[in-house]
């Protein structure tokens, strides 16, 4: 049996033992609830602090030798999964404790209780929402202002990040906002999430990384350096500016919203960097004109020209100008599709129409308003 197998075969009868245990706080609990003293409970929290350390010492150990990513995933999942169970039993005996030294009104802890067995038999989908809830929960029962606060936190959603500098900001800002800065993870666990949401050559730039407090710090300054160097970041964000395919139709209003939504994503990340539109707007704005249809691109010009205040040129202004012609194009189009769908010929008008119709239309292309709206 190899060191893996013994690991997991060790873990298994470890989970074993803290099921049990759970499930006899949880009778007792539903069953025996004045049985419950200030030992007893002090005891359990003990007890149930030193599993859980168990648990997660035995989970990293079996995580470090893991390398199928699919297998990793799973058991990140049921390592979070045992660790809300003990959690959640966790806030309540403290809870119960906290009713028995008289410190919370009683009323507000059954309350509070109840909502905990709420979570406890909400699916495995809703594992993070639940561990969130639950431990926000057991901090504010610490606080001397005896209340309560139970936050709802969305399932937890990162997409993985596989190495381009224009994704670096987004990726980082989720992942910094809902892992990096959680003070109830440990950096063995905070390292485990992270290997499991990169890919391609970000997950190639750690890939030699042991799951340790020391190698997190490392992990994280290697991604920084590689993929999230200001320069770099800049520089692909205006590379996708300048590569972007023109639209030569202005009945296009799919291709006209995807130009603009990429556009505008592209400065918003530069402005997040200090990179304002002044700094690059003379730069960009040949390009966006020449992006545009040219009735649009002469409709911009004439608007400007038709100005009686003379302003500088801003990107801004073509930007807003294209949002407009775009959001005109998408009602309009809205509007005379729902009334082609409303005004639905009869069987005699059906007939009259191909008996009267030209046959040359047979075989015209018909330009349909909803065809614009959608992509190929």
């Amino acid at each position: 049996m190899d060191e893996l197998s013994k690991l997991k075969k060790s873990r298994g009868v470890l989970r074993t033992s803290i099921t049990k245990y759970l499930n006899k706080i949880e009778a007792d609990f539903k069953e025996n609830l004045d049985s419950f003293t200030v030992t007893i409970l002090e005891e359990s929290l003990i007890y149930l602090k030193a599993i859980e350390k168990q648990l997660k010492d035995s989970d990293n150990e079996i995580q470090k030798l893991i390398e199928n990513e699919q297998d990793f995933d799973s058991e990140i999942e049921a390592a979070i999964e045992y660790n809300q169970k003990i959690i959640i039993c966790s806030s309540k005996v403290a809870a119960q404790l906290k009713i028995i030294q008289n410190k919370v009104d009683p009323q507000v802890i059954a309350s509070h209780i109840s909502s905990l067995r709420i979570n406890e038999n909400a699916t495995t989908n809703e594992q993070n929402n639940t561990l969130g809830s639950s431990t926000i929960a057991f901090d504010a029962l610490g606080n001397r202002n005896n209340s309560v606060k139970t936050i709802k936190l969305p399932k937890l959603a990162i997409d993985k990040y596989y190495g381009d500098p224009c994704s670096w900001l987004e990726f980082w800002n989720r992942f910094q906002n809902s892992i990096d800065n959680n003070t109830a993870l440990s950096k063995v666990d905070k390292f485990s999430y992270l290997k499991g949401l990169l890919g391609g050559s970000a997950a190639n730039a750690i890939n030699g990384f042991a799951l340790s407090d020391e190698n997190y710090d490392q992990a994280l300054n290697l991604l920084k350096q590689r993929f999230g160097r200001e320069e770099l970041v800049i520089n692909a964000h205006m590379a996708k500016l300048l590569n972007l395919l023109p639209v030569n139709d202005s009945n296009n209003i799919y291709g006209l919203r995807k130009l603009y939504d990429t556009v505008e994503v592209q400065i918003r990340s530069l402005e997040s960097l200090k990179v304002t539109s002044g700094m690059f707007g003379h730069l960009l704005y040949p390009i966006l004109i020449k992006l545009m249809p040219e009735d649009l691109a002469l409709a911009f010009h004439r608007k400007r020209a038709g100005n009686l205040v003379k302003t500088e040129f801003d990107v801004t202004d073509l930007l807003t100008f294209l949002r407009v012609e775009i959001e005109c194009r998408e009602s309009s189009a809205f509007i005379h599709n729902s009334k082609g769908e409303r005004q639905k010929p009869t069987v005699h008008q059906n007939c009259f129409s191909k008996s009267k119709q030209n046959p040359l239309n047979r075989t015209r292309g018909h330009n349909n308003t909803s065809d614009r709206l959608q992509g190929p």
